[in-house]
């Protein structure tokens, strides 16, 4: 409500209010260090209602209101906003806190049937854990705290002893990574997977580069290995990704039907011949 405040008469060229948050926080209360019952209490909120009801409290109920998981959010942004145009088909990762992402098909970013297309972080690995267990920020976060390190302050000036730290969740990072780029493919043939998230450039390149390197340790018989790639909006990609919905929603064929939310009447559209949110 503040921001739409700022924007004084351009507030008549608002088209929506879209929104990328995570889904089904509840099974990794442990993992957050939430309070018990906090992460339930997110699983069970309706966020989009929530913003819904306070845009009618303060003047722009009108406005329809856009949800997507955040990681699909982020794959739309860079599909659309960044590099993600080199490839038709490609995985998406955003290393984040919780590690997430999404997949793009014939040149579209696809949302899935209930909205859980490209749930990547909870590809499930050896010994009962996910990838999320392995590729979040979360997880360094905690290596480097046992050491009375901090991470922002190893990213921003890192020391010989919080490299190795990196260095170390990076390789594993990598492993799982690769793993999932492996099992993906021999579901759909991806021609890239791209990284990304809210890490440092150079560290975003040092871990795209080790999923390359574990990638070619597994038995890629009968698949096509895709390329890997880094991607180009970093940390933006899910804000990014989430004003992007609204805007979206007036392009694409059938938004009600493919973000399965309300449609918005629209004076006039012209659809975007390969870059559409559909049902996957």
């Amino acid at each position: 409500s503040e921001l739409i405040q700022t924007l004084g008469a351009r507030k008549s060229r608002l088209t929506g209010v879209g929104i990328a948050a995570p889904f089904g926080l509840g099974g990794w209360q442990s993992d957050l260090g939430w309070p018990s019952g906090e992460a339930e209490k997110w699983n069970r909120t309706d966020i989009r209602a929530a913003v819904e009801q306070a845009g009618k409290a303060e003047g722009w109920g009108h406005l329809p209101v856009w949800l997507a998981n955040d990681g699909t959010a982020a794959c739309a942004a860079e599909l659309e906003l960044g590099g993600g145009g080199r490839f038709d088909n490609f995985l998406y990762f955003s290393v984040g806190a919780f590690v997430g992402g999404g997949v793009a098909i014939d040149g579209g970013a696809r949302f899935g049937g209930r909205g859980n297309a490209g749930a990547l972080g909870s590809m499930p690995m050896s010994g009962g854990e996910q990838l999320i267990h392995h590729a979040s920020l979360h997880a360094l976060e905690s290596a480097l705290r046992a050491k009375g390190m901090e991470m922002a302050r190893e990213f921003r000036a890192p020391s010989a002893a919080g490299r190795r730290v990196v260095a170390a969740w990076r390789r594993r990072a990598a492993a799982a990574m690769a793993r999932t780029v492996a099992a993906a493919a021999c579901v759909l043939d991806f021609e890239g997977a791209i990284v990304d998230g809210a890490l440092p450039r150079g560290e975003v390149d040092a871990l795209a580069e080790e999923v390359r390197r574990k990638m070619g340790e597994l038995n890629w018989e009968g698949l096509l290995r895709p390329e890997v790639a880094t991607g180009e909006l970093g940390e933006l990609a899910r804000p990014l990704g989430a004003a992007w919905l609204p805007f979206h929603a007036l392009f694409a064929p059938a938004p009600h039907v493919l973000l399965n939310q309300p449609p918005v009447t629209v004076v006039s559209t012209r659809p975007h011949p390969s870059r559409s949110f559909s049902e996957g």
